[in-house]
């Protein structure tokens, strides 16, 4: 699996953890010069030196390659990638760069997975080239957030990644997939923010303990606070909770929706485009 534009990693290492948990001796990598452009605004070593450390201690089976994606290709070998995921520098005339030179290089069973096809502003061009390869290659569109474009280049897909293709043909299947994940990715971003909150809150009160003495002059109205925020902090991990469980729901109802469109095994869809039937992602 290779990713191309990586930044600070939230993708890539979705596909390692997904990867790491199934039990799969996957090579995965991810390209970047870790330097930035025009669309990601310039950016410090810091980034760079955050998703090594992550990655090295999680023990994530991903190699990062901080090449520009034309020099990269020297390390890929061709034929050999089940899933390419294109998120690099968004006008037409790069991203048409990039899926064009990286074609040799993908497998018999290759998904390729397009950014940001669900953005027209600025000079943002992926959405072209959206419309140029879906009308060639079996494919399926979601449409939240700024759009992921999934396209069977492969000519041989497995049987369970081909039924989404296949779902692109149902307006109602096509609906309940797409909300499905519209739902489930709102929920973990919500419980994401929350965490943030209550790490602040928590922080807040900890300090705020610390610096204060009896002495202080105003000792009963900093009291309050801290029992204040201490409730928000109580409210916000309840809200948390809930929203865990919000999204075991959805993810139960997603492998239902699997079900119903006939894939042979109930497992995520993240699984599948990583190349179950393989015993190694390259």
């Amino acid at each position: 699996m290779v990713e191309l534009g990586v930044h600070r990693g939230a993708s890539l290492t979705a596909f390692s953890q997904g990867a790491k948990e199934c039990g799969l001796s996957s090579k995965i990598f991810g390209v970047d010069t870790w330097g930035g452009d025009a669309h990601t605004g310039e950016y410090g070593e810091e980034i760079f030196e955050e998703l090594q450390n992550y990655v090295t201690r999680y023990d994530f089976p991903v190699r990062l390659l901080r090449k520009t994606f034309s020099e990269a290709l020297h390390d890929i070998e061709d034929g050999s990638v089940d899933l390419l995921h294109i998120d690099g520098f968004h006008t037409y005339n790069a991203v048409e760069q990039d899926f064009r030179t990286w074609l040799p290089k993908l497998s018999k069973h290759s998904v390729v997975l397009l950014h940001d096809i669900n953005v027209f502003e600025r000079d943002f061009g992926v959405h072209k080239l959206w419309r140029e390869v879906s009308s060639k290659f079996p494919n399926f569109q979601f449409l939240h957030g700024h759009g992921l474009g999934v396209l069977a280049t492969g000519g041989e897909i497995p049987l369970q990644v081909k039924e989404l293709f296949g779902a692109s043909d149902n307006r109602h299947l096509t609906d309940r997939i797409r909300e499905s994940y519209h739902t489930l990715g709102l929920s973990i971003s919500r419980a994401f923010e929350i965490s943030l909150r209550l790490d602040t809150e928590l922080t807040d009160t900890k300090l705020l303990r610390y610096i204060v003495s009896p002495e202080a002059n105003n000792l009963e109205s900093i009291k309050n606070r801290t029992l204040e925020m201490e409730r928000l902090a109580n409210e916000l991990s309840e809200e948390n909770t809930k929203l865990q469980t919000e999204c075991d729901s959805l993810l139960s109802k997603i492998a239902a929706l699997s079900n119903e469109i006939d894939y042979e095994r109930n497992m995520p869809l993240w699984r599948r485009l990583l190349g179950i039937h393989r015993s190694e992602v390259s």
